[in-house]
């Protein structure tokens, strides 16, 4: 039994429970503040410009995933056995559910492009510039899969490309106003 300074005593597990309950208000208090620290860094534009490196890194991770060769081709060429199983993975779901996963990749492009922008601001063309780059590269991306072989360029995927990039810089400006209201 412990007793507090009021001469009251409580059974040892109650102090466990306190203490629980502290540390479960300490963690979400942290939690809080990192999610609160994580939206204000992907809403605010980065101070330096070296940040380009990402929106411009997942370009490039974009462009090597969708110019991978179908796995009959690797097969083929006796390309690596490794890329072989990767293109087994990346072709092996529905055609309906390959075209959609252009979305969510164009909206991260789209966001990213936005970010480092700086979202949206009153007098700045922020809008203009990721909107463009990603637009650009939605439609870019799709026509260079005509020099993959057996691959070729597809009108649902520019659509679904594009639907993504506006998703991206919805979803960033509305970030970013609800960042600027808090």
């Amino acid at each position: 039994m412990l007793a507090n300074h009021y001469g009251l005593t409580f059974p040892e597990s109650s102090s466990r429970i306190a203490i629980k309950l502290l540390s479960k208000q300490f963690f979400r208090e942290k939690v809080g503040v990192l999610k609160n620290l994580i939206l204000q860094f992907w809403s605010s534009k980065p101070r330096k410009r070296a940040w380009i490196c990402i929106p411009v890194g997942y370009m490039l991770i974009l462009q090597l995933l969708t110019g991978i060769p179908k796995p009959g081709v690797i097969r083929e060429s006796q390309g690596p056995k490794l890329l072989e199983e990767f293109a087994n993975e990346l072709f092996g779901y529905p055609y309906w559910a390959q075209d959609l996963s252009h979305l969510p990749l164009f909206a991260l492009l789209a966001w990213l492009w936005s970010w480092y922008f700086g979202g949206p601001q009153t007098g700045k063309s922020w809008e203009t510039k990721a909107a463009w780059i990603s637009f650009s590269y939605g439609i870019l991306n799709e026509m260079l899969q005509y020099f993959v072989p057996q691959r070729f360029p597809s009108a649902g995927d520019v659509i679904m490309n594009l639907a993504g990039v506006a998703l991206g810089l919805w979803l960033h400006a509305k970030l970013k106003k609800k960042v600027l209201r808090e």
